[in-house]
This record gives C-alpha cells, sequence and structure tokens, in this order.
C-alpha cells in the first residue's frame, strides 16, 4: 500500500525519539531572522598599472655654492673664492650638486680681477689727482697749485671758497693767468682783516704793469690761499691770479699786451708829449714830440707834507688840492718859460690825485702846457 505524501502544511516524519519540531534546541537560530551575508575573503590589492615609475630622489644642493656665486657677483672675492673651494670638496664627497654654482662664483671673481686691473692701469695713464693744494682732476686744478706765468680757461669757483681753472699753453686761446705768489709774513696772519689788505695790496702792485694792457679794461684781478689756516705754524702763500673777460681771442701771455706808450698820468716823464688825453681813461699814449700833439709834461712834483698843509691820513679834498697843485705849476712854470712871446701862445694846465690815487698813496702832480690854438709842432721845452 502506498502512503500519499505530505503536504505543505503539515510537518514532515520525524523518528519517535526525535525533539517536537516546534520547540527549537538551545542556542538555535531564530529561523525568522535574517541570514549573515556570506564571507568574501581578504581585501584585494590594488590594481597593478603597466609602466606607472617609481617617485625620483632630488639630490640637495651645496649651500656654500650659492654663497660662492652670489659674493662673486658683488664683488666680495677672498669670500667668493673660499666658498667656491669648499663647496667644490662638499659638493665631491657628499655627491651634492653645486659644482656649477661654485665655478661661477670663481668665474665672477676672475671677471672682478681683471677689471681691476684695467682700472688701475688706465688711471695710472692718467694725470695723478692730488690735493687741493695742487689737485689735477680731468685737466681742472686749483690756481693755487698752477706755476706763476701759467695760462689756463675754464676759471670758476671750486666749492670751498677758492678758484679752480684748466691749464693752457699761454699760445692758445685762454682766459687767464697766474701773475705772482708769495708767503705771508706771520704779522698778516693775526686777522683775517690784516690778511685781506696784505693780499689786495700785493696783488695790487704785481699787477700795475697789466694797467698799460690793451686790454686793460677787461682784466680782472683774483686771488687764493693755499697752506694751513690763520694761527697755525705753517705760513700762507698767496696766489694773485688776472682773468680776462673780453671777447677777443688772447693767444699771447698777457705781459706782451701791455702797450709801453701808455702810461697812468704819475708815471709822465717832464719833456714827454701826448696827443690825447681822456680824463675817464687812468692811461694815456705818449707819442713822438716831432709830431704834431696837443700837451707836453713841463714839470713835476709830489706833495710834501713837511709844512703841515696837507693831513695825509686822509683824503684833503678837491679844493686843497687844486689850489696846492695851481700853485705849485705856476712857480715851476716860471722857471721854463722865460720867454714871455712862447708863453703867450701856451696854455697851462695840471693833473692831481683823485680821491682813489690819493689813498693808494699816489700824491703826484703833472704840470703840462697845450697850445691856444691848433697842436704843437714841436717841443716847447728850452
Amino acid at each position: 500500500m502506498t502512503t500519499p505524501p505530505p503536504s505543505d502544511d503539515a510537518p514532515g516524519w520525524a523518528p519517535p525519539d526525535a525533539p517536537q519540531a516546534d520547540v527549537p534546541p538551545p542556542g538555535a537560530a531564530d529561523p525568522a531572522a535574517p541570514a549573515p551575508p556570506p564571507y568574501s575573503g581578504p581585501p584585494a590589492p590594488p590594481p597593478f598599472t603597466a609602466g606607472a615609475p617609481y617617485g625620483p630622489v632630488r639630490r640637495p644642493t651645496n649651500q656654500f655654492a650659492v654663497f660662492a656665486v652670489v659674493t662673486g657677483l658683488v664683488g666680495l672675492i677672498p669670500l667668493a673664492i673660499g666658498f667656491a673651494v669648499t663647496a667644490l670638496v662638499q659638493a665631491g664627497r657628499r655627491g651634492e650638486k653645486g659644482r656649477g654654482l661654485a665655478v661661477g662664483g670663481l668665474a665672477a671673481s676672475v671677471v672682478w680681477v681683471l677689471a681691476g686691473v684695467v682700472a688701475l692701469a688706465v688711471t695710472s695713464a692718467l694725470p695723478p689727482d692730488e690735493d687741493r693744494a695742487g689737485a689735477h682732476r680731468g685737466g681742472v686744478a686749483p690756481i693755487t697749485g698752477l706755476d706763476v706765468g701759467d695760462c689756463f680757461t675754464g676759471f670758476t669757483d671750486d666749492g670751498s671758497g677758492g678758484y679752480q681753472a684748466k691749464e693752457l699753453p699761454c699760445t692758445q686761446p685762454h682766459k687767464g693767468e697766474v701773475v705772482a705768489r708769495a708767503e705771508a709774513p706771520a704779522s698778516v696772519q693775526l686777522s683775517r682783516d690784516s690778511m685781506t689788505r696784505w693780499a689786495e695790496n700785493l696783488c695790487q702792485d704785481k699787477t700795475e704793469y697789466l694797467m698799460r694792457s690793451r686790454y686793460r679794461n677787461e682784466l680782472e684781478p683774483y686771488y687764493d690761499w693755499s697752506g694751513d689756516e690763520p694761527f697755525d705754524d705753517d705760513g700762507l702763500t698767496l696766489t694773485c691770479v688776472v682773468r680776462y673777460s673780453g671777447s677777443a681771442p688772447l693767444t699771447t701771455p698777457l705781459v706782451a699786451t701791455v702797450d709801453t706808450k701808455l702810461k697812468t698820468y704819475n708815471q709822465l716823464t717832464t719833456g714827454e708829449c701826448i696827443d690825447e688825453w681822456e680824463e675817464t681813461d687812468p692811461f694815456t699814449a705818449t707819442v713822438s714830440c716831432t709830431k704834431p700833439h696837443r700837451y707836453q709834461v713841463y714839470a713835476t712834483f709830489t706833495l710834501e707834507t713837511s709844512d703841515g698843509s696837507m693831513d695825509f691820513g686822509g683824503y684833503p679834498g678837491e679844493e686843497a688840492l687844486d689850489e696846492k697843485a695851481a700853485r705849485g705849476c705856476d712857480k715851476r712854470a716860471d722857471k721854463v718859460f722865460r720867454n714871455a712871446s712862447i708863453e703867450r701862445d701856451l696854455e697851462i694846465l695840471y693833473v692831481m690825485p683823485s680821491e682813489a690815487d690819493w689813498m693808494l698813496s699816489i700824491h703826484d702832480i703833472v704840470c703840462m702846457v697845450q697850445a691856444a690854438n691848433g697842436k704843437l709842432k714841436k717841443s716847447v721845452l728850452p
């Protein structure tokens, strides 16, 4: 006999000694709980990509190599050489970079050395630079460094209270000349005022001959000092120069511009003849008395102080001088011109010192005659 299969709702067959199906054994899982996920095994390694390179290993740059190139570029030659040698040694031992930098520092040092040699050679070929007492910088020198008789151009203030100029041969167009130099005596170094008076008087005396120069109206006197300051042990030296301000080229020494026929009134001597006389010009030219002329000097004299009529401590005034000069020239005319017929054809005149002349100790009177009509044709002196 056949037994039909159990239905799905009926429990399956079990042996008699089997536990009841509705009572789970201790520790058994709840059939209604969800099943745990299946074990997936250990994590997989990252996928391998063919051809991917490993990371590079960088070599450090030697610091002394950097120091070498920097100091070499700025011209610190001893440091650059020391840093470069140290860098080359260390880089070779440690496998560091920087040999090129070290060599560059050495190369820069060599360039600096060559530049110094060239500069030294060029400097030695130029005129030497000196101090203010005799400097020659680019051809320009203080006038105190030039010699007497030297001619110059480019006369300017040197910025320290003195003057400077560029020396030139006197045969080339120039603008001045050093005319005198003298050491100041200790007595005049006691004050600035005494030094100034001494300097002005000395330079005027040394340049008086240039008052007869044909460029006399275009010459300007200057002076400068060299040496230590006053009150020091060493003396001061005065340099007198004359600057030419004219437009015509000056191509000779100043002494060559002097016209020996030009004279100041107090340089005129008895018997000399003059054709033109300008009261505004301190100089006049003499001419031969055999040529037609207007004036002739018949006497000269210097005002004396023995009679006490003149106070030489100051200018006595034009009226007092005029009276003294007229009386002196009339007295001398009486002695020179004894022939009345000649004297009637002549007019007497005289030249006396101005206030400026008087203060320069020029106290001379020049007595002259002129023709009453026309010009004199010969000397009127006996």
